[in-house]
């Protein structure tokens, strides 16, 4: 693939995860107002989760690869 299809994926795939790291993290703050609605925060909050963690793991491949670029290959 060409960088600028590559470069487009990867900044697709941070602004998904933005946002949807944003509707996560509302979520996970959100009260339970039920034992019903408990329960599926609970599931939510478990989604938030990882979420979050393959965002974060994301930013840091993407880090990694801009250093990489800009430094060469690192020892």
């Amino acid at each position: 693939m060409s960088n600028s299809v590559c470069f487009l994926l990867t900044w697709m795939i941070h602004v998904h995860g933005l946002l949807s790291l944003i509707g996560c993290l509302l979520d996970f703050f959100g009260q339970p107002v039920s034992l019903k609605s408990s329960m599926k925060n609970s599931r939510r909050r478990v989604a938030s989760l990882l979420t979050l963690y393959v965002f974060l793991l994301t930013w840091m491949i993407h880090a990694h690869e801009l250093l990489r670029s800009l430094d060469g290959p690192l020892a």
